[in-house]
């Protein structure tokens, strides 16, 4: 597939399911209606946050809302619900929910799908998990890439953008196309202090330049200006980039949609041919044989 119309939302979720659920829905006919061929929603916005989460302690109103919301992937009625969605609007969505697994029933995934016309694409199991996160759901241990019709996408899961190994796994395994999906903690409105903003825009900026590929950049939105993980800061900022980096459509603290169309060969061949005149490819003077070694030592 050539140019393609991705979208981004930065959505207010709430702890009730079936609410955010139709609002999710909803958002897909929006996309599918201005020939949208993705659609990206944020970190763990099928359940919602619940008002008791923080990163800092671990509260058990919280561990039973997320247990009591979790379902199986794909044959969860929710999952169900949004695969019936993608086919019946020729889209892909993907989002993030809480996964129980399918062998033990006690243990549950902060757990990013991807659906489209096809049906069932897959799922990804979230790997870096920050503050007391690890403390309510299990961590992924595989870093997987999809096949689709729009090309190899990536997924990760908000912590995981800060680490550069996670996205340049995704980009070694051919992703073109690299999903993220936060609840990231930005800043006060219009205080800078925290730079939370600065340091997930700049990640993203961070991991399309370095690996060459599309992303699409996705973060919950703060009802009502605050946000349940820290109390007095806000979520926001989703965007679509290019393979340079370049913001091709971007939110703001609202909630809201963006859209951008791009051609990620056509961007990916751009970027490289103009990286080759000035001798800078970061891919292929990559230098395995000497991060390997160091990695194996650490590993011990």
């Amino acid at each position: 597939m050539a140019k393609m119309k991705l979208a981004a939302v930065s959505m207010v979720s709430i702890p009730d399911k079936t609410a955010n659920l139709e609002k999710m829905l909803s958002y897909v006919d929006k996309a599918a209606d201005q020939g949208t061929n993705l659609i990206a929603f944020p970190e763990l916005c099928l359940p919602g946050l619940h008002p008791a989460f923080n990163m800092v302690s671990a509260l058990p109103p919280a561990s039973a809302y997320w247990f009591e919301a979790a379902e199986y992937v794909p044959e969860g009625p929710s999952v169900q619900s949004l695969i019936d969605k993608a086919k019946e609007r020729d889209i892909y969505i993907t989002w993030t929910m809480v996964e129980r697994d399918s062998q033990f029933r006690n243990k549950t995934y902060n757990c990013a799908v991807l659906v489209g016309p096809e049906g069932f694409v897959g799922k990804y199991r979230k790997c870096h998990q920050p503050g007391t996160e690890r403390l309510y759901l299990q961590r992924g241990n595989e870093i997987p890439v999809f096949d689709t019709k729009l090309g190899k996408i990536g997924l990760m899961i908000c912590f995981d953008r800060v680490w550069a190994e996670f996205s340049r796994c995704l980009k070694l395994q051919g992703a073109e196309i690299i999903v993220a999906m936060s609840a990231w903690p930005g800043d006060i409105r219009g205080d800078m202090t925290t730079h939370g903003v600065e340091l997930f825009m700049n990640a993203a900026f961070m991991n399309a330049y370095t690996n060459s590929v599309v992303m699409v950049d996705c973060c919950a939105c703060s009802p009502d200006g605050i946000q349940t993980v820290m109390e007095g800061l806000e979520l926001g900022h989703s965007s679509i980039r290019d393979t340079t980096g370049r913001p091709l459509a971007m939110t703001g603290w609202d909630e809201e949609m963006c859209i951008a169309e791009v051609d990620p060969i056509a961007s990916m061949d751009s970027t490289y041919a103009s990286q080759g005149l000035t001798g800078n490819d970061y891919i292929r003077d990559l230098r395995p044989d000497l991060y390997l070694p160091i990695y194996e030592n650490y590993a011990k």
